[in-house]
C-alpha cells in the first residue's frame, strides 16, 4: 500500500530492502535447515556457511540468528548499491506517480 501520493511505488527503496531483507531470510533458513532434510556433504555445507557468514560455528541457535542479521543487513547494502546506481535514473511512470506534487486538470 502506498502510504504518500507524491513519491513512486518503485522509488521507495527502504521498503524494498525490507521486502528483499525478508526474502533473504526465507532463503538462509532453507539453506541452514537443509541439512537436517538432506544430510549429504555436511563437511562441505559446514565449511562454506562458515566461509559466508561471520560467527557460523555449526548448526546452532547462535549462528542462525548470527545468520538471519547478516542476510537482513545485507539486503540495505543491496539497496544502497543499486541506489548508487540509478542515481541519474528518471521516474517513467504516470505523471500522478511523479516526486513532485501534480495538480489535476479539471475537465
Amino acid at each position: 500500500m502506498k502510504k504518500d501520493n507524491s513519491q513512486c511505488y518503485h522509488n521507495d527503496y527502504w521498503y524494498h530492502a525490507n521486502k528483499i531483507g525478508l526474502l533473504f531470510i526465507l532463503l538462509f533458513a532453507i539453506c541452514f535447515f537443509w541439512p537436517y532434510f538432506h544430510a549429504r556433504e555436511f563437511d562441505l555445507h559446514t565449511q562454506l556457511m562458515s566461509l559466508s557468514l561471520f560467527g557460523y560455528t555449526g548448526l546452532n541457535w547462535s549462528s542462525f540468528l548470527a545468520g538471519v542479521i547478516q542476510v537482513y543487513l545485507w539486503s540495505y547494502i543491496v539497496v544502497i548499491m543499486w541506489k548508487i546506481v540509478s542515481i541519474g535514473s528518471e521516474c517513467d511512470c504516470n505523471a500522478e506517480c511523479k516526486t513532485t506534487p501534480v495538480t489535476k486538470k479539471k475537465k
